[in-house]
């Protein structure tokens, strides 16, 4: 009943962004809110559609409400070199932002943008860099969860626990830890990027 639900509103979401999306070619939304903006281009993101995610930020940026534009193009592509694998333009687009962090809309964009320039400096190996902004990412979880939402700020620390400990046993390649971390991940799939974790344990770092 639970995954017939989620499903459901799936689907719902799904359509109600492709009529967005139609609205826009129709001129019908002159200004893209940035959570519009965010909607939908997670959508492309998780959905594979890269191309077809391209081809939107070079035709509908611009829309962007003007107090978040900046931030927010930002935002959309660095989702378009994660997707690409273009992990330093990634790093590149998310350190720009990094000081002026609270210039982006809310926190459901600072969370993603966190993510992305983690994994991406965990893509790169890039372990010392990871390990300092993982610690930036948890303190700024410790600092806003209690006026912001303390259940998502929770699965995004167990993310950090789970990537911080991926780390440590791929650079001792510890099998045992690997184990133990997977059999952990599976049993929390509500951690934000569960199946990005697990697909790390397969790959050769």
């Amino acid at each position: 009943a639970k995954n017939a639900l989620i499903k459901k509103r799936n689907a719902y979401t799904a359509d109600l962004l492709h009529l967005h999306e139609l609205q826009l070619k129709n001129n019908a939304i002159t200004a893209i809110s940035a959570n519009l903006m965010r909607n939908i281009v997670l959508k492309k993101f998780e959905a594979g559609l890269y191309e077809d995610l391209e081809y939107f930020l070079e035709k509908y940026t611009f829309k962007i409400e003007e107090k978040h534009r900046t931030a927010v193009t930002k935002y959309c592509y660095a989702h378009l070199h994660f997707a690409k694998a273009a992990y330093e333009k990634v790093i590149a687009i998310l350190q720009e932002e990094d000081e002026k962090t609270a210039r982006m809309p809310n926190y459901f964009f600072k969370t993603d943008s966190y993510r992305l320039l983690v994994k991406s400096q965990f893509e790169r190996t890039e372990y010392e860099a990871l390990e300092k902004y993982i610690a930036r990412f948890r303190t700024y979880l410790t600092n806003n969860e209690a006026q912001k939402n303390t259940t998502l700020f929770e699965r995004h620390k167990r993310f950090l626990v789970y990537l911080k400990t991926l780390v440590e046993a791929k650079k001792q390649d510890d099998k045992t830890a690997l184990q133990d971390l997977r059999a952990k991940i599976e049993r929390k799939k509500d951690t934000v990027d569960s199946e990005w974790l697990l697909g790390k344990l397969d790959k050769k770092q």
